[in-house]
Protein backbone atom coordinates (compact mmCIF):
# COMPACT_ATOMS: atom_id res chain seq x y z
CA UNK A 1 0.00 0.00 0.00
CA UNK A 2 1.46 3.27 -1.09
CA UNK A 3 2.39 5.71 1.68
CA UNK A 4 0.57 8.35 1.06
CA UNK A 5 -2.86 5.99 0.66
CA UNK A 6 -5.46 7.18 3.26
CA UNK A 7 -5.40 3.79 5.40
CA UNK A 8 -1.25 4.40 5.45
CA UNK A 9 -2.34 6.88 8.27
CA UNK A 10 -3.81 4.67 10.69
CA UNK A 11 -1.32 2.03 10.29
CA UNK A 12 1.83 3.96 10.50
CA UNK A 13 -0.34 5.53 14.01
CA UNK A 14 -0.63 1.38 15.15
CA UNK A 15 2.61 0.50 13.97
CA UNK A 16 4.26 3.42 16.37
CA UNK A 17 1.61 2.69 19.27
CA UNK A 18 2.68 -1.00 19.34
CA UNK A 19 6.38 -0.01 19.16
CA UNK A 20 6.01 1.92 21.84
CA UNK A 21 4.18 -0.47 24.36
CA UNK A 22 6.94 -2.73 23.43
CA UNK A 23 9.35 -0.13 24.70
CA UNK A 24 7.68 0.11 27.70
CA UNK A 25 7.34 -3.29 28.42
CA UNK A 26 10.90 -3.32 27.44
CA UNK A 27 11.51 -0.74 30.03
CA UNK A 28 9.56 -2.66 33.08
CA UNK A 29 11.30 -5.56 32.15
CA UNK A 30 14.78 -4.37 32.78
CA UNK A 31 13.98 -1.99 35.57
CA UNK A 32 12.44 -5.55 37.70
CA UNK A 33 13.93 -5.69 41.33
CA UNK A 34 15.69 -2.01 40.83
CA UNK A 35 14.79 1.09 41.39
CA UNK A 36 14.75 3.76 38.11
CA UNK A 37 12.78 6.43 36.77
CA UNK A 38 11.14 6.52 33.41
CA UNK A 39 9.31 9.41 32.06
CA UNK A 40 6.73 8.94 29.31
CA UNK A 41 4.85 11.42 27.72
CA UNK A 42 1.03 10.38 26.47
CA UNK A 43 -0.86 13.33 25.38
CA UNK A 44 -3.85 11.33 24.67
CA UNK A 45 -5.50 10.33 28.08
CA UNK A 46 -8.03 7.81 26.46
CA UNK A 47 -4.62 5.90 24.53
CA UNK A 48 -2.48 6.71 28.49
CA UNK A 49 -4.92 4.65 29.71
CA UNK A 50 -5.24 1.76 27.39
CA UNK A 51 -1.77 1.13 27.11
CA UNK A 52 -1.20 0.94 31.36
CA UNK A 53 -4.14 -1.54 30.93
CA UNK A 54 -2.06 -3.45 28.44
CA UNK A 55 1.02 -3.66 30.70
CA UNK A 56 -0.98 -4.38 33.83
CA UNK A 57 -2.06 -7.61 31.45
CA UNK A 58 1.76 -8.90 32.46
CA UNK A 59 2.73 -6.58 35.36
CA UNK A 60 -0.04 -6.54 37.24
CA UNK A 61 1.38 -4.98 40.56
CA UNK A 62 1.46 -1.74 38.43
CA UNK A 63 0.15 0.89 40.43
CA UNK A 64 -1.69 3.74 38.63
CA UNK A 65 -1.26 7.26 40.65
CA UNK A 66 -3.65 9.41 39.27
CA UNK A 67 -2.87 13.17 40.83
CA UNK A 68 -5.23 15.58 41.34
CA UNK A 69 -5.75 18.83 39.60
CA UNK A 70 -3.56 21.21 41.26
CA UNK A 71 -1.42 18.84 44.13
CA UNK A 72 1.52 20.22 44.78
CA UNK A 73 3.43 17.31 45.75
CA UNK A 74 3.16 14.58 43.94
CA UNK A 75 5.89 12.22 45.83
CA UNK A 76 3.88 12.74 49.11
CA UNK A 77 0.54 11.96 47.27
CA UNK A 78 1.87 8.35 46.28
CA UNK A 79 3.10 7.67 49.51
CA UNK A 80 -0.26 8.20 50.99
CA UNK A 81 -0.92 5.23 48.59
CA UNK A 82 -1.88 1.99 49.56
CA UNK A 83 0.93 -0.34 47.51
CA UNK A 84 1.08 -3.95 46.69
CA UNK A 85 4.48 -5.82 48.05
CA UNK A 86 5.87 -6.26 44.83
CA UNK A 87 5.53 -3.30 42.77
CA UNK A 88 6.02 -3.39 38.90
CA UNK A 89 6.14 0.48 38.52
CA UNK A 90 4.51 3.36 39.48
CA UNK A 91 2.45 5.67 36.72
CA UNK A 92 1.53 8.75 37.42
CA UNK A 93 -0.92 10.07 35.30
CA UNK A 94 -2.94 13.33 35.32
CA UNK A 95 -0.04 15.21 36.07
CA UNK A 96 -0.43 18.10 33.63
CA UNK A 97 -3.43 19.27 35.83
CA UNK A 98 -0.97 20.17 38.54
CA UNK A 99 1.45 22.65 36.20
CA UNK A 100 -0.58 25.41 34.90
CA UNK A 101 1.09 26.70 31.75
CA UNK A 102 0.60 30.41 33.01
CA UNK A 103 1.66 29.95 36.07
CA UNK A 104 5.18 31.04 36.70
CA UNK A 105 6.11 28.71 39.38
CA UNK A 106 5.58 24.97 39.09
CA UNK A 107 5.36 23.80 42.48
CA UNK A 108 4.63 20.03 41.05
CA UNK A 109 7.62 20.00 39.30
CA UNK A 110 9.76 21.97 42.18
CA UNK A 111 8.11 19.10 44.21
CA UNK A 112 9.37 16.32 41.78
CA UNK A 113 12.29 17.85 41.16
CA UNK A 114 13.44 18.10 45.16
CA UNK A 115 11.88 14.29 45.60
CA UNK A 116 14.08 12.82 43.35
CA UNK A 117 16.40 10.59 45.46
CA UNK A 118 13.47 9.19 47.51
CA UNK A 119 11.96 7.91 44.56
Amino acid sequence: MPSDSPKAAPLAELDRQSNELAVMRRMLDLSQGTPSLSLVTCNSPALRYYLIKELKKDYPNIVVAEIPRGHADPYGYVLEMEMPENIDGIFMTNLEASIPSDASHQQAIRALNASRDLW
